[in-house]
């Protein structure tokens, strides 16, 4: 364009100054016109300079065509003022509005549940005031207030009422013997008459109150099993046998009676799944791992028993001590029916045991009257009796120690399936792959989530570092231009730079979660962080690069030099560096695939130094996440060089590229949050629903049979009993 062409086209479009893009498009259109049209003049015969000169004249009169062009505009220049001022206002706080309504989605307003309130999702269900008195949403956080107020509400629902006593009983159990809550266990007697579990606490208690534990004078268990509850070997010294030491025959007499009363009873249970199971049928469909994790809170409080255990396991020494004071004393046949009501007790209590606490306080009651068993039948001159005790204490030992790999640890091959939940939360008890499937492949739609969260906030903070940069850009004159680089152009960069990295991750971890052969997060979460890097800084690359590429060419069809992008060879040492970390990366994954490069769990290493299972996730993490740290730390370097390269050229174009990119940047948060974002919770809340059933207390009401415990089970119920013919008669205590 000549000079004389520059001044013109200025003069005509300077009405149209308020959209500089506008006006350079315009600019550009005229100084088309003109070079036809001189073209023309040269081909009639005319000299370049005349050529010039009769092309701008044939356009008209200035101040006319001035007018023309400005009414031909002026409602263009409008609606595009209007769109770009929604742009500059709403993009870059729409796209930090994303990032919080995915946070808001995928938490569901986790930070402002309380015992009152229920997640965002769940606000609409219907709940009455009995139900929430249930649940225990009573606006206090004092588990013992919201037992209290479900009592008060049903004083005469057993299940209720144990769930209240089971917490009076976790605050008094470091208190003295009177503080604990008789009148409120009897209560428990009357409302729930065919369950022995309140008769047993009762006895306890009543124990506690006549009589205390000490050491015996005179017998000693043998190094090999003292300080043990007959279950496994130990190798402490010898240590006396535990006798009881009675203050209040009248109390002790009604506790023993307490104790035969509750074991002839047919049931014998704390009722705490029954409750669990209540509450969890109020509560609507898990959709998100928040609500399975707040669910299991509010479902399972005061549901395990976990305090009655402790009283039941109390219960049982002091009944074997007791026999040991009846040894003494000379009553035999006492001794050995006090040790034969223990080991029976033991036996029903597995019968009913729906959780593994509850099958492994049996076995431990069920076991324990052995070693003080054969101890006192040697030392009373019964040496078959001895030998009878010494045989079902080493088969009970056995069938334990058989038992217990199903059930109490999990197999390296199911450790590497089982997921970090089953791992982390629910250790020491083991799961089978299978049963961890659903809570496994939720785990991964959370990871998946994260990544993106975190793949939209540093796109984010990339804006809000080149907003910067624009408002300070935008004090200096001229400001730069604000272009629109086409809808072609910015549907190529979308197909590209978002769609395509996206889709081809997206069908990767489709194949690899049905055929992969189903790795828990806890196992491959160093290869899938390395994936998710990748994915990511493919994603930020490209999306920068066809931008700068975008913004470049649209300035160079304007008619102004912003530079360009810079060649590949400009740049070797981020290339050779960027291959070299992608080789390494594909090799690893490959490899971790293919097995070689797939770590094996620390083993004796573990065991050694008695190291958590979590210690054995880092380490099959660490090759991935130090190449998952090479990879960011390669693109970080990358954007601060191309930025500083960029702050240097802000006369020669840089601020047009800054501004430029910033709301590309903004709209590719916008479009990936919100499509990504929805498909991802789409497979979170399809995941949720399964495996809310495997995570709750359904599974809790089978646990015994989904963990392999049921041949423990069948055992301490059916093993024979100490002696063969124990005597028949309930023994009198010391003072008669």
């Amino acid at each position: 364009m000549t000079g004389h062409w520059d001044d013109l086209t200025a003069r005509l479009t300077r009405r149209l100054a308020g959209d500089r893009e506008l006006q350079l498009d315009v600019r550009r259109e005229l100084h088309t016109h003109l070079e036809d049209a001189a073209a023309e003049f040269r081909d009639a015969g005319e000299t370049p300079e005349a050529a010039a000169s009769l092309a701008a004249r044939a356009l008209g009169e200035e101040g006319e065509l001035e007018e023309q062009l400005w009414s031909a505009n002026r409602f263009r220049m409008r609606v595009r003022g209007l769109l770009w001022w929604a742009a500059r206002v709403a993009l870059l706080p729409g796209a930090i509005a994303v990032i919080v309504l995915l946070i808001l989605a995928m938490s569901d307003g986790a930070g402002t549940w309380s015992a009152d309130s229920l997640p965002y999702s769940w606000r609409d269900e219907k709940l009455s005031a009995d139900d929430k008195v249930l649940l225990g949403m009573t606006g206090t956080t004092d588990r013992l207030a919201r037992a209290k107020a479900a009592a008060d509400r049903w004083p005469d629902d057993p299940a209720v009422w144990a769930a209240y006593v089971t917490m009076l009983l976790d605050r008094g159990l470091d208190q003295e013997p009177e503080a604990f809550p008789l009148e409120e266990i009897r209560h428990g007697q009357q409302i729930d008459p065919d369950n022995g579990w309140w008769n047993l606490l009762e006895a306890d208690v009543l124990l506690r109150q006549s009589s205390r534990i000490v050491p015996d004078g005179k017998l000693t268990y043998p190094a090999e099993f003292s300080s043990c509850a007959a279950s496994e070997a130990c190798d402490s010294e010898p240590s006396p046998l535990d006798r009881l030491e009675i203050s209040d025959t009248e109390t002790f007499e009604r506790a023993i009676e307490q104790f035969y009363t509750g074991l002839d009873k047919p049931l014998l249970t704390h009722r705490g799944i029954e409750l669990a199971c209540r509450r969890a049928d109020l509560l609507p469909e898990a959709t998100r791992l928040t609500h399975i994790l707040w669910r299991w809170g509010l479902v399972m409080e005061n549901s395990l028993g976990l305090e009655s255990h402790a009283l039941l396991r109390d219960l049982c020494n002091r009944v074997d001590a007791y026999a040991v004071t009846l040894a003494g004393d000379g009553q035999w046949d006492a001794a050995v029916a006090q040790l034969h009501a223990a080991q029976l007790l033991g036996a029903r209590l597995a019968g009913q045991a729906t959780t593994l606490i509850d099958l492994l306080v049996a076995t431990a009651i069920r076991m324990a009257p052995l070693a003080p068993a054969e101890v006192l039948a040697e030392a009373q001159g019964h040496p078959e009796f001895a030998e009878q005790a010494r045989r079902l204490r080493e088969a009970q030992r056995a069938e334990f120690g058989e038992a217990r790999p199903h059930f109490m640890s999990t197999p390296h091959g199911d450790r590497r399936r089982a997921g970090a939940y089953w791992l982390v939360l629910l250790a020491p008890g083991g799961v089978r792959a299978e049963d961890a499937a659903a809570m496994r492949n939720l785990e991964y739609a959370v990871g998946w989530e994260l990544a993106l969260m975190v793949l939209l906030v540093v796109m984010v903070l990339l804006a809000l570092l080149i907003g910067l940069g624009v408002l300070v850009s935008l004090l200096r004159r001229p400001r730069p231009v604000l272009l629109f680089v086409g809808w072609r152009r910015l549907g190529r960069i979308c197909l590209f730079a978002l769609v395509l990295p996206l889709a081809i991750y997206a069908f990767y971890a489709a194949a690899v979660w049905r055929w992969g052969g189903g790795f828990g997060v806890n196992y491959a979460f160093g290869r899938v962080l390395l994936e998710i890097t990748l994915t990511a800084a493919a994603v930020i690359a490209l999306l920068l690069a066809m931008g700068y590429a975008a913004i470049c060419r649209r300035a160079a069809e304007l008619g102004f030099d912003v530079g360009g992008p810079r060649r590949l060879r400009r740049q070797w040492v981020f290339v050779t560096l960027a291959a070299l970390v992608g080789l390494v990366s594909a090799v690893y994954i490959v490899g971790w695939w293919a097995g070689p490069l797939r770590p094996e769990p620390l083993g004796l290493l573990q065991r050694w130094f008695a190291l958590p299972d979590y210690a054995g996730t880092l380490y099959a993490s660490l090759g991935g996440a130090i190449l998952a740290a090479a990879v960011a730390s390669v693109g970080l370097l990358w954007l601060i060089a191309e930025g500083v390269r960029l702050l240097k050229r802000r006369r020669s174009g840089g601020r047009e590229v800054f501004r430029n990119l910033l709301p590309i940047l903004s709209a590719g948060v916008i479009l990936v949050g919100l499509a990504c974002g929805w498909a991802l919770s789409r497979v979170e809340a399809t995941w949720a629903s399964r495996a809310a059933g495997q995570t709750d207390v359904l599974l809790l009401s089978r646990e015994i049979e989904s963990r392999g415990g049921q041949p423990l089970r069948r055992y301490i119920v059916t093993a024979p009993l100490w002696p063969d013919a124990p005597a028949a008669t309930q023994p009198t205590t010391q003072g008669e």
